[in-house]
């Protein structure tokens, strides 16, 4: 699978699927779901990614109307950079930086959110243990989450 050239900056819905266990059983899956993400890249060299999880089921094919994070977790650019050929890799943030707007509230994080575009289509692998959860959010545990890139009218690309 060939890599495109990966954006800087966007704003996308991705339609994901989350396997989430329990902090202290990781290995037992305790929750499956699919889920709409509000994914974002932005910065001077791209090195800011959120990941804004909108609490509203995947029923339909295309994104809601009024699709919102309602929790977001931060990554940074990692090692390798913008120029890397490979995918892009995020560390995920356990506190938020001063100054760094969010959309939602704040999700502390460890873990780490990886980026690829293939075929034109970006997709997310998302691997994390959340300290604490939201309503309609996800929980606190550890979660896998894989999503795709879906066409949506919020959609911006740089």
């Amino acid at each position: 699978m060939r890599l495109h050239m990966m954006p800087q900056g966007f704003v996308v819905a991705m339609r994901g699927w989350a396997l989430g266990g329990l902090a202290t059983a990781p290995w037992q899956t305790v929750a499956e779901t699919g889920c709409w993400l509000v994914v974002s890249r932005w910065g001077v060299t791209g090195e800011f990614l959120s990941v804004g999880h909108a609490g509203v089921p995947t029923a339909s094919g295309l994104p809601p109307v009024g699709l919102t994070p309602e929790a977001s977790c931060l990554g940074l650019l990692g090692p390798g950079g913008p120029a890397s050929k490979r995918p892009a890799r995020f560390p995920l943030q356990a506190r938020a930086p001063r100054g760094i707007p969010l959309a939602g509230c704040f999700l502390p994080a460890s873990g780490v959110a990886r980026i690829d575009r293939r075929r034109g289509v970006l997709r997310l692998t998302l691997l994390a243990r959340f300290s604490r959860g939201r309503s309609n959010s996800w929980t606190a545990g550890v979660w896998r989450i894989e999503a795709v890139q879906v066409p949506w009218i919020g959609e911006a690309l740089d």
